[in-house]
């Protein structure tokens, strides 16, 4: 009888043993499969801070050639209203010239 019972055990042992590797066979595969996610969620996070560095660039670059269109469009206005006012201070010149011959 008692033969019988470590005969027994042994089974079970034998058995639970199994299930214990088969446990852990699952939790390597797991953990693998947890390390991969890791691994993409990572590339995908540098991609994205890629992504946010790049669009802050192109915002900076919109806002510089804003800035320099703006500059250009006031230096523009500034050389006309100088080319105007020496054209009129010529025809003002030109005309008292006339009138004097």
């Amino acid at each position: 009888r008692l033969q019988a019972r470590i005969t027994e055990l042994q089974q079970q042992n034998k058995e639970l043993r199994a299930v214990i590797r088969e446990r852990e066979k699952t939790v390597e595969t797991l953990s693998e499969n947890v390390a991969l996610r890791d691994r993409i969620l990572m590339a995908k996070e540098t991609r994205l801070g890629r992504c946010q560095k790049l669009e802050q660039q192109i915002e900076r670059e919109k806002r510089q050639q804003q800035l320099e269109s703006s500059n250009l469009r006031a230096q523009a206005s500034k050389q006309r209203s100088m080319l105007e006012k020496d054209s009129k201070y010529f025809e003002r010149g030109e005309k008292d010239r006339q009138a004097l011959i």
